[in-house]
């Protein structure tokens, strides 16, 4: 986190390197969805699923639950 406050994170290398180590999903807990909405531009048209599980105005039981769903209806293992 000070790394990213102090300095500059290449946010896209770094979800490029995760999704070239096999990483296809992506989770963010932080608040709202930008990352999430980064995270499917830089992936656009490749095999991946990016949630969110907290918004404004938004329950953010129901979200986890819902990205929970999603994630299991595309076979990622949740334990």
């Amino acid at each position: 986190i000070t790394a990213g406050l102090v300095g500059t994170i290449d946010f896209p290398k770094v979800i490029e390197s995760a999704y070239a180590d096999g990483v296809r999903a992506f989770v963010e807990v932080g608040p709202g969805n930008s990352c999430t909405r980064m995270i499917g531009a830089i992936l656009s048209g490749r095999p991946h699923v990016a949630r969110y599980v907290t918004a404004a105005r938004q329950d953010a039981v129901s979200l986890t639950l819902r990205t929970l769903a999603n994630l299991i209806a595309e076979r990622f293992p949740v334990d």
